[in-house]
């Protein structure tokens, strides 16, 4: 039972080491590249906007991966992930009757992506069930 709290505790340690070090990260850690979608809807509108959504949530997840690593999931609307969107680059469009395909970079507004996770992970530890020793 020791060492169970000693390893979650240690975790603990190690997720919140790298936020407290996120200010000392660039705007070019916030940045996830070569984001490649195709999808498919109705028409070109529906597949457009249900790839852009694909690709912000793969983005978010990949960013969580490269500042946090995958120690905690963290849970994350698709509306939460757009409000830390700062911008997106699309090049390589394709677009038909029915389908969209593009490739995307999204870059996260640092600050608010920050402190969006900051508080996410400090609720989950929150809830997280406690190991008695």
């Amino acid at each position: 039972m020791r060492n169970i709290t000693l390893t979650i505790a240690l975790g603990f340690y190690m997720l919140l080491t790298q936020l407290c070090f996120a200010g000392e990260r660039s705007a070019e850690d916030f940045i996830v590249r070569d984001i490649k979608i195709s999808e498919v809807g109705q028409d070109s509108k529906e597949a457009r906007q249900k790839a852009v959504q694909m690709a912000q949530g793969q983005a978010f997840n990949a960013l969580v991966m490269k500042l946090i690593g995958s120690q905690f999931g963290v849970d994350a609307t698709s509306h939460e992930i757009e409000s830390l969107i700062e911008s997106i680059e699309i090049q390589g469009e394709v677009i038909t009757n029915q389908n969209y395909a593009a490739t995307f970079t999204i870059h996260f507004n640092k600050s608010y992506t920050t402190y969006f996770l900051d508080n996410k992970i400090l609720d989950a530890k929150d809830h997280s069930p406690s190991v008695l020793v």
